[in-house]
């Protein structure tokens, strides 16, 4: 009588654990947080790169080690050679790159993760194998690459913003100066005063024949065009009007409502052409709403500057010391706000790295799961074959 085969736990068990329990491949490794340290068997420093900027610079990885590991796995990864993977591959010419740069380092140890792998199709070219070239020179092609992308990546929303304050102060200023500059001279004096009035009438005369001269042209905005010179040469002939009145007269002030009306009307304009014009154009409501707020603005300042001109100079000199206010400011709020977010990134990555080790386990517990219920079939599959049989030789 022939014996039933009996199929031993052991014989299979070996092969469902290899099945069950295989090992992850080396693409998910490098995804892992840290992973660029993991698989690579470099191990990461343990400096706080929260302190200062020379405690960081004390963060120095073994280059050679770095080296040494990644020829072994390039080898071992390469696309053209058997069992090579091309992503795995690039993924690991990145990983090489990111802990050799100093700066990418850093970045890369707040999360654990590089968000700025980018397939780069020049890596998988410009990589020796066998370290003669970008194994052994990092700085030939790489860091010079992460360099131009880190100063790219240097320009945040803070330096736009300090970019554009300075420009409005500077343009500020200049107009403050051009300001004093009409009212504290042109206007003084007959001879300076003359020949600026017949400009302004120049240059009204000029924009009235042009804009009759162009064949589509908005309802009245030639003659504004035109209003705007000749009531700037208006407002210095009343401002020469003013000083020389009350000047004449017993009173010591040289100040007059006349010389108000005219500074007035010579700030409410550079004001006025100070600000943007809107890309659709402005409607009439928009218009006067503006050209009143200018109109106020101009009125106060005017009452507060009265012409003198250390006055102006005052206001100049405030403004400037903005303008360095400024450009000793914002670079101090950029270093804070990178400080906060560096710190925000560095307890995101914490939350990271933990919630992959609860992965981790958790998948291993369903492995283990799955490996018990596994085994309890293929020990229930054997009693079932192995009990027939007990009887059989029984009865005989």
């Amino acid at each position: 009588m022939s014996a039933t085969p009996i199929v031993t736990p052991q014989s299979s068990s070996g092969s469902l654990m290899g099945a069950v329990s295989a090992p992850s491949s080396a693409l998910h490794q490098l995804l892992q947080p840290d992973g660029y340290y993991t698989y690579l068997g470099i191990p990461k420093q343990s400096v706080n790169i929260l302190k200062s900027a020379s405690a960081a610079e004390k963060n120095v990885m073994d280059e050679d080690l770095v080296k040494k590991n990644y020829r072994k796995l390039s080898l071992k990864h390469h696309p053209d050679r058997r069992g090579g993977d091309a992503d795995t591959f690039r993924v690991l010419n990145r990983a090489k790159r990111v802990l050799l740069h100093t700066k990418l380092r850093q970045e890369y140890d707040l999360l654990g993760l590089d968000l700025d792998d980018d397939d780069d199709d020049d890596d998988q070219t410009n990589v020796d194998n066998n370290g003669d070239n970008n194994g052994d020179n990092p700085s030939s092609s790489s860091p010079n690459k992460d360099a131009s992308s880190g100063s790219s990546s240097a320009e945040s929303v803070m330096s736009h913003m300090a970019s554009a304050t300075l420009a409005a102060i500077l343009q500020t200023i200049v107009r403050t100066g051009m300001v004093a500059v009409v009212v504290t001279i042109l206007c003084r004096w007959k001879w300076t005063m003359i020949p600026s009035c017949l400009f302004m009438l120049f240059v009204t005369a000029k924009v009235a024949l042009s804009s009759r001269q162009t064949a589509n042209r908005a309802a009245g905005a030639s003659y504004m065009d035109a209003l705007q010179p000749f009531l700037m040469g208006m407002a210095v002939w009343l401002m020469y009007y003013g000083r020389s009145s009350s000047s004449s007269s017993s009173s010591s002030s040289t100040w007059s409502v006349t010389f108000w009306a005219g500074e007035g009307l010579v700030t409410f304009y550079v004001m006025k052409s100070s600000l943007p014009v809107p890309p659709n154009g402005a409607t009439a409501k928009n218009v006067v709403l503006v050209s009143g707020a200018c109109g106020v603005v101009a009125g106060v300042a005017t009452l507060l500057l009265r012409g003198r001109f250390w006055r102006y100079t005052c206001l100049i000199c405030g403004q400037a010391a903005l303008a360095l206010l400024c450009v000793l400011v914002f670079p101090v709020l950029e270093m804070i706000l990178e400080e906060i977010m560096r710190e925000k990134l560095h307890k995101i990555g914490d939350k990271i790295r933990a919630h992959s080790k609860r992965m981790e386990q958790l998948q291993q517990l369903q492995q283990q799961q799955l490996h018990h219920q596994q085994q309890n079939s293929i020990h229930n599959t054997v009693k079932t074959e192995t009990s027939p049989t007990s009887g059989n030789t029984k009865k005989q």
